[in-house]
């Protein structure tokens, strides 16, 4: 023991104490640095969708603006660095005659630093996003174009702490319709309607016939701004 002092039990006490306390600190700030983790990879996997389908809710003069890179390039990019890296894929051009336009017109997501470009595909977590166009369709009928997943803290991928974000198919393809009619305000049967649309980063024509009721149908067209033109017909009238 000792006067006026702390004995050496007691110090032991005070030292394991501490000891306690440093710990149940390091598991609480290791807490929080997870949820802080996780929060990021929610708004970086909605960062990705935005780039890949565009954001609906940017409008200018009273039309939806942005389409994305699935807007330019008609389709979904081979991997994720294809939103923010060019590489081989046809650089965007314009056709005045048909007034549409196709090509990468990216990056389409971008660091805050151009050197750490390569970090986008990583998640908080410092594992690589996983990036599937494996096509399924969900339990409530939903079909699903495209998926990523951020495998979370344990880096491994089918776990419950994996985030993920969907891109629907309704999301990024939809039906062009329209019908085709006379002066006199009847249907145009039996007339070619040319739809041009940018399939793979290269401008590209669907054909499709008019029907009886001078109706005609384009399914799964990606969004964005596309054309239509009508074959003229040449008729004789007596």
């Amino acid at each position: 023991g000792s006067r006026g002092g702390f004995s050496f039990f007691t110090v032991i006490i005070v030292m394991a104490m501490l000891g306690i306390a440093a710990g149940v600190a390091m598991i609480f700030s290791s807490q929080l640095l997870n949820v802080s983790r996780e929060r990021l990879s929610r708004d970086e996997l909605a960062d990705v969708k935005q780039a890949m389908a565009g954001n609906p809710k940017l409008i200018i003069n009273d039309g939806r603006a942005d389409f994305g890179y699935i807007g330019h390039m008609g389709g979904l990019p081979s991997s994720l660095e294809g939103l923010y890296k060019k590489g081989s894929q046809p650089a965007f051009t314009f056709d005045i005659a048909k007034k549409v336009g196709a090509g990468w017109k990216g990056p389409y997501i971008a660091p805050l630093i151009i050197e750490h470009i390569d970090s986008l595909k990583q998640d908080p977590f410092g594992n690589d996003y996983v990036y599937s166009t494996t096509q399924y369709t969900r339990a409530d009928g939903e079909v699903v174009v495209a998926k990523i997943t951020s495998k979370g803290e344990d880096g491994a991928e089918g776990n419950s702490d994996d985030r993920s974000v969907e891109v629907l198919k309704r999301e990024v393809f939809g039906t062009v319709t329209g019908k085709v009619l006379t002066p006199a305000g009847g249907p145009q049967k039996n007339t070619s309607v040319v739809l041009n649309t940018p399939e793979n980063g290269v401008l590209a024509q669907k054909t499709a016939t008019t029907d009886v009721n001078g109706a005609y149908s384009f399914s799964n067209v990606t969004f964005g701004l596309r054309s239509i033109q009508i074959a003229p017909s040449i008729s004789y009238v007596d």
